[in-house]
């Protein structure tokens, strides 16, 4: 997600011209007590010792998954061991985040003693009394049910984001109807036109909490959320770098002219339930295509530094 086509197109020549070097990013694995149990997280810090306070990117997984699992696949890992940021990668309990309104694998709605907001402050908590961490640079994303989790987490959340983004992922009904921070904050979603299990025109679920809101009308409840008004400050595309992969892209961004507050969507024409720039790990009849046209941890991250810090 990029504010401007000039960035775009720079950011994407980098990208065409980058040879993928050895990354040694150290990751160290911890846990903090929460509800009686204890739950698991990892930091992941450049190999360097950084001279200053660095950003930090909380990475929520997709159901079923871990944070790390997820660790060297999301493709965070190279900007980590440049410098850039530092990550937190927590586990959710059995793989899924306990998201209000969210089904859980086996069906059922999570109670209310599912506390994965509370965890997710403790971990945080945990890497900001560690590592060297700017506390007004704090982002959050999530893939999936990460972006369910992150949606959720956001405006529960006792700490300040700059940015939040979500990757194969819209909302649920309870998730986009709650979603209303108290202070300004930038939000992007990425998306695939065709992912079987978001749906980009929405789907409805038996309970209407759980209904799968379509984007368009997800992006018109966040336009009034963030006070950006109906006229999009860009509109522009990342190129279509890989003309084999049956996806191209439109990305729009509206902001806010009081709080600055941006809202993006980068919307992935074609693309599946696969991150972009991510492998073809069930075949394009189960979760539809693979985008290649760019690397989601990459535009998430600009779309983040580009972010004015939040105090």
């Amino acid at each position: 997600m990029f504010p401007n086509l000039k960035t775009a197109t720079l950011a994407l020549a980098a990208l065409s011209l980058a040879v993928a070097p050895a990354y040694a990013a150290k990751v160290a694995s911890a846990s903090v007590q929460h509800e009686g149990k204890a739950r698991t997280y990892h930091v992941q810090t450049p190999n360097a010792a950084p001279t200053g306070n660095l950003p930090l990117v909380v990475v929520l997984h997709g159901g079923g998954g871990s944070g790390k699992a997820v660790v060297g696949s999301y493709g965070f890992t190279p900007m980590v061991d440049r410098g850039e940021f530092i990550a937190l990668y927590p586990d959710a309990i059995k793989g899924s985040w306990a998201v209000g309104g969210v089904p859980l694998g086996d069906g059922k709605l999570p109670g209310p003693d599912f506390d994965d907001v509370g965890f997710v402050d403790k971990a945080i908590d945990a890497a900001l009394a560690q590592y060297p961490i700017d506390r007004s640079r704090i982002f959050v994303t999530g893939a999936s049910r990460g972006g369910h989790m992150t949606q959720y987490f956001v405006p529960r959340s006792k700490h300040r984001f700059a940015a939040a983004g979500v990757v194969i992922n819209t909302g649920t009904r309870n998730v986009v109807d709650s979603f209303n921070p108290a202070y300004p904050i930038d939000f992007g979603m990425i998306i695939g036109t065709e992912d079987p299990f978001m749906p980009y025109a929405g789907k409805p679920h038996p309970d209407p909490r759980a209904d799968l809101m379509g984007v368009e009308a997800i992006m018109a409840r966040y336009r009034g959320v963030l006070q950006t008004g109906e006229t999009p400050a860009v509109e522009t595309n990342l190129g279509d770098r890989n003309r084999r992969d049956g996806c191209t892209n439109s990305y729009t961004v509206w902001q806010s002219s009081s709080t600055g507050a941006r809202l993006a969507l980068l919307k992935v024409i074609g693309g599946g339930h696969v991150v972009p720039g991510g492998r073809q790990y069930l075949p394009a009849s189960a979760i539809g295509r693979a985008c290649s046209d760019f690397r989601h941890a990459e535009v998430m991250w600009q779309f983040f530094k580009e972010a004015k810090p939040r105090t």
